[in-house]
């Protein structure tokens, strides 16, 4: 497979997923009779707003702001990167959403205040992933020549800042399809264990090969994960 192309095949999958996850949440789905209380419309909505801001992040990471080969670092170590790129991609972003979208007509809750609370998280956690991954492409475009570790904007509070972005919205995501609590901490312990156990080390040892005594001196001064906690 070419360079990008396993971009090119997510991309296509993600306008694919969220034109079958609009059919599924609403081809049965009477928008004239907002009353009826066998669709939960309003529900619905939101969850698809989710879904579509989910979706259209990773769109725009990918393709504007991480500009590498494969769209997962650590893939690129692989025999056949780009092959593996695209099979995780494609499940993650293309199938997982699909999932979701079932899980949620098949839970189909009324919208209350957890909802708009989660929903709230949701915005907080996509926000600082977006920004900081923003901030840091920004730095690395305007500091070629540096080989330093980006240590401004959001990424002052904690060395993987947007990692606590995901913590936040992927959770969050998870209530708002089902409106179940005990998913919604399935989902934040796998988060949890994913960032502290799997992604935090890889990344710690690749920065310190890299950057040696400044990745040294720049995790001992700042938290890892969590602003001001860990």
């Amino acid at each position: 497979m070419k360079i990008q192309t396993s971009k090119v095949i997510i991309s296509i999958g993600i306008v694919f997923s969220l034109f079958l996850s609009a059919v599924f949440l609403f081809s049965d789905v009477n928008i004239i009779n907002t009353e009826r209380e066998d669709f939960q419309i309003s529900n619905r909505v939101l969850f698809y707003l989710v879904l579509f801001i989910f979706q259209a992040r990773f769109f725009y990471l990918i393709n504007f702001v991480k500009k590498n080969n494969v769209t997962h670092q650590a893939i690129s170590r692989l025999k056949y990167p780009n092959v593996t790129d695209a099979i995780t991609g494609i499940f993650l972003f293309c199938i997982l959403p699909l999932v979701l979208t079932h899980l949620n007509i098949y839970f189909n809750q009324s919208l209350n205040f957890w909802y708009l609370i989660f929903f709230l998280i949701y915005i907080l956690g996509t926000s600082i992933t977006l920004i900081s991954e923003f901030q840091r492409r920004q730095w690395k475009i305007k500091n070629k020549s540096e080989l330093k570790i980006y240590s401004g904007g959001l990424y002052k509070h904690a060395l993987y800042i947007n990692y606590f972005g995901e913590i936040l919205s992927q959770p969050a995501m998870w209530f708002i399809a089902t409106g179940v609590w005990w998913i919604s901490f399935i989902a934040l312990c796998y988060q949890l264990y994913d960032f502290l156990f799997v992604h935090i080390p890889r990344q710690e040892k690749y920065l310190h090969d890299k950057y040696k005594a400044h990745f040294l001196e720049t995790s001992f001064n700042r938290k890892k994960l969590i602003p001001k906690i860990y």
